[in-house]
């Protein structure tokens, strides 16, 4: 996958992009609104390509206070969807806003189509408003600190237990000889305490220990 800057030459198939996410998580009369952002935008906005084609957008711009950034226009195409292209896509913003000393605060406005995905991330929920997008499409108003919480020293190698008196997990994430393993995320894994993750854990080791013939794994906490 490759994340690279926009190019008015992606403004057409971004489109497409769009309306196939019509009306499942964008409303009709969004579509002439995008439509008109891509050839005036003049903040970071950045195109995601797998296999030389178009799969994603997303940006971000700096509100006048220089403190507070807003993830913008996210989407992927539905049709490639578990290749990770929405996450490569934000984590890829995020890291280019933390890059901006001033920020404290960053924003985003999604719905409840989208709501769960900026939650693994360290978003939090600040208010919701019906019909806002479109009949049935949801305000859901996220907000995060800049930077990320700290990682808590609760890393442990081998099948060893891991601090269960760390602090709440933010995410827990297996990686089995030096891979995420079968792509596993714990969605419900943010804000639960590590204790929990830890059984999750440990049934999941139990579950696939024969299939992958694992020489080593990692539970890791932050």
């Amino acid at each position: 996958m490759i994340i690279r800057p926009y190019e008015p030459a992606d403004a057409a198939i971004l489109v497409r992009l769009f309306r196939k996410n019509v009306p499942t998580a964008f409303g009709e009369n969004e579509i002439a609104e995008y439509a008109d952002f891509l050839p005036n935008n003049t903040d970071p906005y950045f195109v995601a390509e797998y296999n030389g084609q178009v799969v994603g957008a997303c940006g971000y711009y700096l509100i006048q206070d220089g403190q507070t950034a807003r993830i913008c226009w996210i989407l992927t195409d539905p049709d490639a969807k578990g290749l990770g292209i929405g996450r490569a896509l934000l984590q890829h913003n995020l890291d280019l806003i933390r890059q901006h000393p001033a920020v404290q605060l960053i924003e985003c406005s999604t719905s409840q189509v989208a709501y769960q995905f900026f939650e693994k991330f360290g978003f939090q929920l600040q208010y919701t408003k019906p019909d806002v997008w479109a009949p049935g499409l949801d305000l859901y108003f996220m907000s995060m600190a800049s930077l990320p919480p700290p990682t808590p020293s609760c890393f442990r190698r081998g099948l060893g237990v891991v601090n269960s008196d760390a602090p709440k997990s933010h995410l827990l994430l297996f990686v089995v000889n030096q891979q995420r393993h079968l792509g596993f995320f714990d969605q419900s894994s943010y804000m639960i305490r590590v204790q929990q993750a830890i059984e999750k854990a440990r049934f999941w080791i139990q579950l696939h220990h024969n299939q992958i013939g694992m020489r080593r794994i990692e539970l890791v906490f932050g």
